[in-house]
């Protein structure tokens, strides 16, 4: 009769520790660089709080852990926009090293708080108070930061995610009633950009529709506003009968500027709004 017992409890026990673990399995690496960040910092301050309150004051304390969390929280917002493709690696290194300054900002307010400390103990008054000068100007340059980290990211939300290779993922209107264009590709082929863009026929009944060449086709940077012409396009202009379910790609070729921008508008006559926000997949 025990056995069974024994056996029902371990199992239970087992189900408990696989539970609990779950999160830590299967937390995302977003969440992993978090704890990490969070963690590493709360390192830095431990040692600030345990010895800075009669320097730095107790407020002051507070906001600066704050802040850390806050930087902490605007790094994994930096991790997931990346894992998205809102952020360029480039921008993804920016956000790390905005971190690392913290870090190292938060050492250098350890340093001074020791050696202030110890100019006391000597009763060095010049020097404790040129510690305390220098561990305001510390804490006022993390506040700082953060702040500026924490606008600059804020911004990342109103990225769109960028299509993948060969997914129909933005969809607008067009002149012709029941016709959708699709962008299906917009792709970095080494030398020149290519637009594929569909044509869909989403109605019940045969469409006439007009594509190709005009001005009303071109990319343009989005924080420059310089804009591009294609070099070569399928077609200079030609009539289709488009069936019910039926589909015709067009596509533009474009040779741009390296290095490339970061986000395109990507226009083609015939649709009521262009494709925002776009990065260019890579060939």
């Amino acid at each position: 009769m025990k056995k069974p017992v024994i056996a029902i409890v371990a199992a239970l026990v087992v189900i408990v520790i696989v539970f609990l673990a779950l999160p830590y399995v299967f937390s995302s690496p977003c969440e992993k660089i978090f704890e990490q960040t969070s963690l590493t910092l709360g390192t830095k301050l431990d040692p600030i709080t345990a010895k800075g309150e009669v320097l730095i004051g107790r407020e002051r304390l507070q906001n600066l852990s704050d802040r850390s969390e806050m930087m902490a929280m605007t790094l994994k917002t930096c991790c997931i926009a990346h894992h998205e493709g809102r952020l360029s690696n480039d921008e993804f290194l920016s956000c790390n090293q905005s971190f690392k300054d913290v870090e190292t900002d938060l050492a250098k307010v350890v340093t001074s708080l020791d050696e202030a400390a110890k100019a006391k103990q000597e009763g060095k008054v010049d020097v404790v108070n040129k510690k305390i000068e220098d561990i305001n100007e510390i804490v006022t340059a993390v506040e700082t930061r953060s702040e500026q980290f924490q606008k600059e990211v804020a911004a990342l939300e109103n990225r769109p995610v960028p299509p993948k290779p060969g997914a129909a993922v933005l969809t607008h209107d067009t002149e012709f009633p029941e016709v959708v264009a699709e962008l299906a590709r917009f792709e970095d082929t080494g030398g020149m950009l290519t637009v594929e863009v569909t044509f869909r026929n989403i109605g019940q009944a045969t469409v006439q529709i007009y594509v190709g060449g005009g001005g009303d086709n071109y990319l343009l940077d989005e924080e420059t506003g310089k804009r591009w012409e294609y070099s070569q396009i399928d077609g200079q202009g030609h009539r289709i009968s488009l069936k019910p379910g039926n589909t015709h790609i067009v596509w533009m070729k474009y040779k741009v500027d390296r290095p490339l921008p970061d986000h395109f508008t990507v226009a083609v006559n015939t649709l009521k709004r262009p494709f925002e926000g776009i990065v260019p997949n890579s060939d």
